[in-house]
């Protein structure tokens, strides 16, 4: 799938599951596809965000989720900030404030 966003050549938002850039194949297309925002959060934000979601999510669901999260997030951040060419945290704010960060770091 996103290698067929990279060849279709159009300016779009993507948003990736959490696993995506782990394959080096997917990590390679991102790189190709423009710029990467990292929206970064820690763990217990990430949990408090997620805590409704765990049967929608597979890599989650019977998982104890505050281990789960912080677990994948060892795993995936050095990743997650290889692939980043900016990183906004995410932490708090509305939706508004972040969306004026990324336009004020990317100059969108």
């Amino acid at each position: 799938m996103l290698q067929g966003l990279y060849l279709t050549g159009e300016e779009a938002v993507i948003s990736l599951g959490g696993g995506t850039p782990m394959r080096d194949i997917n990590a390679s297309v991102i790189r190709r596809l423009g710029s990467v925002i990292y929206l970064k959060a820690p763990a217990q934000v990430l949990v408090r965000r997620l805590e409704s979601e765990t049967e929608e999510r597979p890599m989650l669901e019977g998982y104890d989720l505050v281990q789960r999260v912080d677990s994948l997030l060892k795993e995936r951040e050095g990743r997650y900030i290889e692939l980043a060419d900016v990183i906004i945290d995410v932490s708090d704010g509305s939706i508004a404030d972040i969306c004026d960060s990324i336009i004020k770091e990317t100059g969108i």
